[in-house]
């Protein structure tokens, strides 16, 4: 069965890279350097570039962006959205530069600055594919630098269900129910959280990426010792997140070079066996691979 997890990839190593494209609604989270380079032609098919901070590592990937989406060999047209932590003078600054550097493009280069809690539609290009539902997209604050603005992106979709009051009803009787009184009557809208990005950040409160289908969580630390300052999270505490949120898939990124790769091989499955998370639902992002935690071993 398909997961929503195999429509996501992307680059991660702590202060080197980060980004994640995911394809159904064509959305960069981040623009770390390499990226460009690694999604080749399919850059040209990203809308929105969602930042969640204006560290190099997660920004440092735009200026190649900017530059093939006019010069390389694809469609030159289509705009970009870029959204940013309102008032990041980090953003800005890159902004500032690439708008003298640049020049005139041949596409509609948008630079939209978000708050925590705003909502951004998720309109469909003309050959997408039909939606079943509406999607949008939503801002929450994160924890990661003291004194600036830091978000986090959620997927949402708009979903129908049973209302509570009908559960329990045979599907029978659920049929003649909607023929008499009409589907609304017997069913309700709810919003339906497909995907979550925290970008960097330490723990807090999981409510904003509760019941997320994909959890995409840093976990910088895998000793809890080597954590000098309150700016990001060990592994175990990424874990407790998944779990605490019910989170249906974890995404595990920005683990610290300092560890070699046969330590996290390690300790990234003991550490999920531990917190009681399934194996086959977890990915390991790390360098240039994203590996299920199950065949980690």
């Amino acid at each position: 069965m398909p997961r929503l997890s195999d429509n996501l990839e992307g680059y991660s190593k702590a202060i080197y890279s980060t980004w994640f494209y995911y394809g159904p609604d064509r959305v960069l989270f981040d623009a770390g350097e390499g990226m460009a380079s690694r999604l080749e032609n399919r850059a040209f098919a990203i809308r929105r570039v969602c930042l969640s901070h204006g560290h190099l590592d997660h920004i440092s990937g735009l200026p190649t962006l900017l530059n093939i989406r006019m010069a390389g060999m694809g469609e030159k047209t289509k705009p970009l959205d870029i959204f940013y932590p309102e008032g990041d003078r980090f953003v800005e600054g890159l902004r500032a530069h690439l708008d003298r550097a640049m020049g005139r493009l041949s596409y509609d280069l948008n630079w939209r600055p978000v708050g925590a809690n705003d909502r951004i539609p998720l309109t469909a290009d003309e050959d997408d594919a039909p939606r079943q539902h509406e999607r949008w997209m939503e801002t929450f604050p994160t924890a990661h630098s003291r004194g600036r603005l830091t978000l986090g992106y959620r997927i949402v979709e708009q979903r129908n269900r049973l209302r509570p009051e009908f559960s329990g009803r045979h599907q029978s009787e659920i049929r003649d129910m909607v023929k008499e009184l009409g589907r609304d009557a017997v069913t309700e809208r709810y919003a339906h959280r497909l995907l979550a990005y925290l970008g960097d950040t330490v723990p807090f409160d999981p409510e904003p990426y509760a019941g997320a289908d994909v959890l995409l969580h840093e976990a910088t630390f895998l000793d809890p010792a080597d954590r000098e300052n309150m700016v990001h999270s060990t592994l175990d505490e990424a874990i407790d997140a998944a779990v605490r949120s019910n989170a249906r898939e974890l995404v595990l990124f920005h683990v610290s070079s300092r560890y070699p790769r046969r330590q996290i091989r390690q300790m990234v499955p003991a550490a999920l066996s531990a917190h009681g998370f399934p194996l086959d639902r977890a990915w390991l992002v790390y360098e240039r691979h994203m590996d299920r935690a199950d065949e980690l071993r």
